[in-house]
Order: C-alpha cells, then structure tokens, then sequence
C-alpha cells in the first residue's frame, strides 16, 4: 500500500506540493535479508531529495520526514546559489520544483 504525500505540515507552515516527484508514505513489506524490517512498518521515501525515513509508527515517520524535509527547504530552497555547492544547488532545484506554496498555520 502506497500513497503520495501532497501537504506536508511542519511548525506553523504547511507545504503545498506538486509534480511527480512528491514523496510516498508506503508499508513496506519484509525483507528477509535484512533483520530490520518488519511487515507492515511505514517508510516515507523521496527519491528526487534522497531522503528515506522508516519506523515503527506512521505518525511518527511522517513528522520526521516533516522535520527532514523543512529543513532542507530552509537551508537549500531559501538559499542563494552562490551559498551552495553544486550537489546543494541540485537540492535546491529539486525541493523548490516539488514545492508549490508554503502557507502559514496555526501550530
């Protein structure tokens, strides 16, 4: 089961996201070469920003992939070019493509 992540809320800003390559909260299933994984425990997996967060509760992963994910947003998205090597202007392209608006919430 997989599902793609449109809005992701972090603090008191909700990020509206488009295009696709959105992350994707999916339930992954066992890996018998690894000991870690278990059946059913969620991932959220963000190829376009290499970002990979796994744990043992949905909530749970998708507030650190929030967390992980703002703080790219602030410092590669928000950044001046000239700021970033060539590996972070890639991260600032691909962040600021998936990021459509950011709107201010209440926390």
């Amino acid at each position: 089961m997989s599902r793609l992540i449109t809005e992701i809320h972090y603090g008191n800003r909700l990020f509206h996201l488009r295009g696709s390559n959105v992350p994707i909260l999916k339930v992954a299933r066992r890996n018998p070469n690894y000991w870690g994984d278990a059946p059913g425990h969620p991932e959220v997996n963000c190829e376009a920003l290499d970002m990979c967060v796994k744990g043992s509760v949905e909530a749970d992963v998708l507030a650190d992939f929030a967390e992980e994910f703002a703080m790219v947003y602030d410092e590669y998205g928000l950044a001046d070019d000239t700021a970033l090597t060539l590996d972070g202007q890639r991260l600032k392209k691909a962040v600021n493509e998936m990021v459509e608006s950011v709107e201010e919430v209440e926390e």
